[in-house]
């Protein structure tokens, strides 16, 4: 076993006032032996001084998000690996949880519960609801550092998709994936529109691979998706859940003109 159960692994950047309150979060997790990394790519507000007040290891370098991850996972001091973006909170058992439960598997799938635009949010809120299962969608952000190494980490050559890329080396490897119905909320709440259009535009961008790649066929199947929808129907009322399902379509629309543009 490493130095510590379990390591948090933070790529941030310009995100003080969110960064502050994951790591808040972080710390109420209580009787867990963790360590915090943030590997920040030189931001110019008050992410340095908040670390080090809180007394969090941070590594400041220009590294692009998958690099940024992969030299945490390296440098870390535990067997056990936990990737949060800068604008996440957890639970306060998450850790406990995940250090459980890696004792069974080799990787987790951790539901996310997105906050902030009204519109965005309660579109993915609802499409994850019922597609929780679906390893194309919900894709593990928790490992063993040996499963984590043993598929290279996060492709470096993306600048989007590379946690896709991951999850396609976990299913092609047969990998144990354990799945968490609970334990992260994602502030989404700087996110509108327009900027909801421009990620996924450049996660286009560099999965271009989907039009000879089976797996990613998989990654955009709107049909398994919406179908899966059904059991959040029952639970959303009609007119609500019509509604969110055409926006659920409308965005994996897009999505897939963008990817097969």
């Amino acid at each position: 076993m490493g130095s510590y159960d379990i390591s948090i692994i933070i790529p941030s950047k310009n995100n003080d006032i969110k960064l502050k309150k994951l790591i808040e979060s972080i710390k109420k997790n209580k009787n867990i032996n963790f360590e915090i990394i943030v590997i920040d790519n030189f931001s110019n507000d008050k992410t340095l001084e908040y670390c080090n007040e809180m007394n969090v290891k941070i590594h400041q370098n220009n590294f692009k998000r998958a690099k940024a991850k992969n030299y945490g996972a390296r440098i870390a001091k535990s067997n056990y690996l936990l990737f949060l973006d800068s604008d996440m909170e957890i639970d306060n058992n998450l850790l406990y949880n995940c250090i459980e439960m890696l004792k069974i598997y080799d990787a987790l799938c951790i539901k996310e519960k997105s906050i902030g635009n009204f519109l965005i949010s309660k579109v993915r809120n609802f499409e994850i609801s019922g597609n929780f299962y679906d390893p194309y969608l919900n894709v593990a952000r928790c490992f063993r550092k040996e499963i984590f190494l043993k598929c290279n980490g996060y492709d470096e050559s993306l600048e989007a998709g590379e946690d896709l890329m991951l999850q396609k080396c976990l299913l092609n490897n047969k990998i144990n994936l354990g799945w968490m119905d609970s334990g992260i909320v994602h502030d989404e709440s700087n996110l509108n529109l327009i900027q909801f259009l421009q990620k996924q535009k450049l996660y286009a961008k560099y999965l271009k691979i989907i039009k000879k790649d089976e797996f990613w066929l998989e990654v955009i199947s709107l049909r398994r998706r919406l179908k899966n929808l059904r059991k959040s129907i029952k639970n959303n009322g009609f007119i609500r859940s019509f509604f969110l399902l055409f926006m659920v379509f409308i965005f994996r629309i897009i999505e897939i003109v963008f990817i097969m543009g």
